[in-house]
């Protein structure tokens, strides 16, 4: 979840910040640049909120989950990232176990 929550809210600082990039720039300098769009954009905020109060929850294999990947892949596409792509994942399916004690000693 802390890669994904870096992908969805850094990615869209970097992608705003590489369409003003200049080679003359130092490494300071550019990460300056990020911070400030940083400062004066509302978008991380913006997409925090839609996570959290427009998709709500995301445990593990729940439809929000699912809801989540897909607003993630178009919100980095809408921030001019190059290419996206989601990866395949085996999503594992519990089934009913059960423990029986018969007797402590």
């Amino acid at each position: 979840m802390k890669k994904f929550f870096l992908i969805v809210f850094i990615a869209p600082f970097t992608a705003l910040a590489q369409n003003n990039y200049h080679p003359d720039l130092t490494d300071s300098e550019f990460i300056k640049m990020i911070s400030d769009n940083i400062f004066t954009s509302r978008s991380a905020y913006n997409n925090l909120y839609k996570l959290t109060k427009t998709i709500g929850g995301r445990l593990a294999g729940s439809p929000q989950m699912v809801k989540a990947e897909q607003w993630g892949a178009k919100a980095m596409q809408d921030a001019g990232a190059d290419k996206v792509t989601l990866q395949e994942y085996y999503q594992w399916k519990n089934t009913e176990h059960a423990v029986e004690c018969s007797g402590i000693r």
